[in-house]
């Protein structure tokens, strides 16, 4: 398995290149791609080997266009230098910002964390296809708005100092590195493009499927996830999966774990499988560790979760 921090500066990656400082969508996935041929000519004895992606958050950006890259690269390729691409997983996934935005919306006013004036205030001021509504993290718009901002900011304020996302990621602890993991490393020297942080995925997913129909993808959520929630995942899921006549194939049910108790729920569409995670946060791997894994393995064995 190969742990990746990318872009370049996130992470512990880096780059010397001023180049690098601002970062892309499609930037990304051809460095993905570059590392992955270069590594396998590093390790030749693990070319054969199946290849599959998987990713968490904003990493439902960059997967589409790794996939994408790789299914290219693997046309034009000769068979001996083609990859083994079996599929991909994406978890807690930032995909549509209308979606995305609506289900954090919904999911905070319904579990009582922002009142019903502030959650109209900012249906009235934001623009949901334009904007990236999220505590912690800058508010992000194609297009400035300052009564969208107001909005979202009492609408954080009304929240208070909770972790919404329920992370627990522990990196650094050990005290022998000079700076601290973060995970999304935005400043000053570091930047991303916010047309594709505002991008929609799900283009990309039907481009995918139409080009590349027996490829194997799960994507899954933690049903207490406030950052990407389940109130949006799951909307447009359904669209992906329903559009153009086609139909599920297994129905929403439930899964057990190991101990029998219920992990979450999962169903199948022509073309993916979706699964939630019972009591997952942001990320699902790591607040409910075991459970995710289970998701993971068992998916990965036998394409099913039962």
């Amino acid at each position: 398995m190969i742990y990746l921090d990318a872009p370049a500066g996130v992470g512990f990656s880096a780059s010397n290149s001023s180049a690098d400082d601002t970062a892309s969508d499609k930037g990304l996935a051809a460095d993905v791609v570059a590392f992955l041929l270069e590594w396998r000519k590093l390790y030749p004895a693990l070319q054969g080997n199946p290849l599959w992606l998987a990713g968490e958050s904003y990493a439902s950006h960059y997967v589409p266009h790794i996939t994408l890259r790789l299914l290219k690269h693997n046309e034009a390729a000769v068979e001996a230098e083609r990859f083994d691409f079996r599929g991909f997983l994406l978890g807690n996934p930032s995909t549509d910002p209308l979606y995305d935005n609506e289900g954090r919306l919904t999911y905070w006013w319904s579990h009582g964390l922002i009142s019903q004036n502030v959650k109209k205030e900012v249906e009235h001021s934001c623009d949901f296809e334009e904007v990236i509504i999220t505590p912690d993290i800058e508010v992000k718009t194609r297009k400035e708005s300052k009564a969208c901002r107001k909005a979202v900011q009492d609408a954080i304020s009304e929240m208070g100092p909770i972790n919404i996302q329920n992370d627990a990621l522990h990196a650094n602890t050990s005290g022998e590195l000079d700076w601290a993991y973060k995970g999304c490393t935005e400043g000053v020297t570091f930047k991303y493009s916010v047309d594709d942080q505002l991008d929609s995925m799900l283009p990309l997913h039907r481009q995918i499927m139409e080009t590349a129909p027996k490829l194997h993808i799960l994507i899954y959520t933690g049903d207490a996830d406030g950052l990407v929630p389940l109130t949006g995942t799951r909307r447009w899921v359904f669209e992906l999966g329903t559009e153009e006549g086609k139909k599920k194939k297994t129905h929403w049910r439930h899964w057990e774990d190991k101990r029998g108790q219920v992990g979450g729920y999962f169903e199948e569409y022509e073309g993916f499988t979706f699964a939630t995670v019972r009591r997952a946060g942001h990320e699902a791997p790591y607040t409910a560790k075991e459970r995710t894994f289970y998701v993971y393995k068992t998916w990965l064995s036998v394409r099913d979760i039962v």
